[in-house]
């Protein structure tokens, strides 16, 4: 039986950006805790990070979505002159 998955971007908009922020370091804490063991929690990445790759000229910020359910997001800089 094959099953077929729908995934799609949504534009994330900056109201959201705390949310975003914080299940970004929630993610980044588990990856480091398991592979270094336990993490201080919200210090990967910093506040500063973020919101610098945030707030960049040209930076997009987009939630993932499978089958219409948020599962992830992603920061990308786009050059619309390349």
């Amino acid at each position: 039986m094959e099953h077929s998955s729908n995934v799609t971007l949504a534009l994330a908009d900056a109201s959201t950006f705390d949310a975003f922020k914080q299940e970004l370091k929630a993610s980044f804490s588990v990856a480091v805790e398991e592979a270094f063991g336990a993490v201080e929690p919200g210090l990967i990445p910093s506040d500063d990070d973020i919101d610098q790759s945030l707030t960049a000229p040209d930076a997009v910020v987009h939630h993932i979505l499978l089958d219409g359910e948020k599962v992830g997001g992603a920061i990308v800089t786009l050059e619309a002159s390349t």
